[in-house]
């Protein structure tokens, strides 16, 4: 075989497999002779036909998400390319054929080639198709042109066509018009504007809206008017501007504001509080009143308080809150409150107040205790109380009691482990134990006969 004349014969022939032995296996499938060409191409000197025929392939494949180009590994690939190729001729060939699409009969195409522009907003060429592409009557062109140009907010232009389309009748517009502005938060025209929008009637755009104001706390109108939005009719409104506060809990008011909506009738707005308040621990209010949202009628804003609480219980006053709520009568807040102390067993009280959880009457309170009492580190007591628990009626506490013997046998000292019989280290190490349990086939038989050679204590 005579070695190609020129670039253009390289990559038709030894990539593209033409007059030789034909495309690579799948071509028409995964395409990597194609993606490999037009990366390789880049600035190459090859003929100008060779490059936009590929350009055309290329694009073609990109825009047809619902046929050749539907896999997301071939969208993957894609993606990488373009980044790779973006400044070359090549690049600028792509850039002028999506700009192109943007004019196609096709209002699917025309969004499509919107949504793919995003990755080329330092071309001039993109920018300038996208901002007119503001005036396509079909919604989804318009709104995915918005959220391309998030990028290039660093333009006057650009600006000037979001502010613009924040008030579009559309909501996806509006939407991607604010994350986009949530970019330029340092230009005060924006920040009026988006001010102005806090007003909005759909909840997923205001609660954009808010998460872009909450940087910019420093200009007092816009802390008083999240502080405002906070105290709305709206429950969903409340929840939203509350989940934006997080990111000012250092604020006095903020923090008031925050513990007012942490008693909302609304559980949504009483969860996204408990979330903004996570970074606030430091302060004993925020601290009291978390441990009064622990009782909270609602699992996911118990949970959420479980999960900032589960990371201060080096706070003694969390601590002894915790073992209290352990007592409390209603069993999801016990187990709440099992959840909560996992991180501190190495606590001799925490411990035997687990091992009482793991014998209690509900079986969510135990599958929390044993959750917990797997992080202790070697404690016989454990190890003998989460044995027993193997034998739970229940097969959710039987599993989590395997895991967490599991997890205990890894941190055990020598001194431990010698008390325990080796065959019983081995079986519950096998593969598949868990499953073995939960499925409620008979443990008792391991369990008895190991227990005969090394009597465990009664737990």
């Amino acid at each position: 075989m005579e070695f190609p004349d020129d670039v253009s014969e390289l990559v038709e022939e030894s990539i593209m497999g033409k007059d030789l032995t034909g495309p690579s296996p799948y071509e028409e499938v995964l395409f990597r002779d194609l993606l490999f060409a037009v990366r390789a191409i880049g600035d190459q000197d090859v003929n100008p036909i060779l490059r936009n025929q590929l350009a055309d392939q290329f694009v073609s494949l990109w825009l047809d998400e619902q046929g050749k180009g539907k896999y997301e590994s071939i969208q993957n690939r894609i993606q990488n390319i373009v980044g790779a190729v973006q400044d070359s001729l090549m690049g600028q060939k792509i850039v002028t054929r999506l700009t192109a699409s943007l004019k196609d009969k096709n209002k699917g195409i025309r969004a499509s080639a919107a949504y793919a522009l995003r990755n080329t907003t330092n071309s001039s060429e993109a920018v300038t198709a996208l901002i007119a592409a503001f005036k396509d009557k079909n919604v989804n062109v318009c709104a995915n042109a918005a959220n391309a140009l998030s990028n290039a907010t660093d333009n006057p232009e650009v600006i000037t066509a979001l502010l613009a389309a924040l008030k579009d009748k559309n909501v996806n517009v509006r939407g991607n018009a604010a994350n986009a502005l949530s970019n330029a938060t340092d230009n005060p025209e924006v920040i009026t504007a988006l001010l102005a929008a806090l007003k909005d009637k759909n909840v997923e755009v205001l609660d954009t809206i808010a998460h872009a104001l909450s940087n910019v706390t420093n200009y007092p109108e816009v802390m008083t008017a999240l502080l405002a939005a906070v105290k709305d009719e709206k429950a969903e409104v409340r929840a939203s501007v509350a989940s934006a506060l997080s990111n000012v809990t250092n604020n006095p008011e903020v923090i008031t504001a925050l513990l007012d909506v942490l008693k909302d009738k609304h559980e949504q707005a009483r969860t996204f509080a408990a979330i903004a308040l996570s970074d606030a621990t430091n302060n004993p209010e925020v601290i009291t009143a978390l441990l009064d949202a622990l009782k909270d009628e609602n699992a996911e804003v118990r949970d959420s308080v479980v999960n900032i609480l589960s990371n201060v219980t080096n706070n003694l006053e969390v601590t002894i809150a915790l073992l209290a709520t352990l007592k409390n009568e209603k069993a999801e807040v016990r187990a709440s409150a099992a959840t909560a102390l996992s991180n501190v067993t190495n606590n001799p009280e925490i411990i035997t107040a687990l091992l009482g959880a793991l014998k209690d009457e509900n079986k969510e309170v135990r599958v929390s205790a044993a959750n917990a009492l797997g992080n202790t580190v070697n404690s016989l007591e454990a190890v003998t109380a989460l044995l027993v628990a193997l034998k739970d009626e229940n097969k959710e506490v039987r599993a989590s009691a395997a895991r967490a013997f599991r997890q205990i046998t890894k941190q055990l000292t020598i001194e431990t482990i010698s008390y325990l019989p080796e065959k019983l280290i081995v079986a519950l190490s096998l593969p598949g134990l868990d499953s073995y349990i939960a499925g409620g086939k008979a443990y008792d038989s391991i369990f008895d006969s190991l227990n005969a050679l090394a009597p465990f204590p009664k737990a």
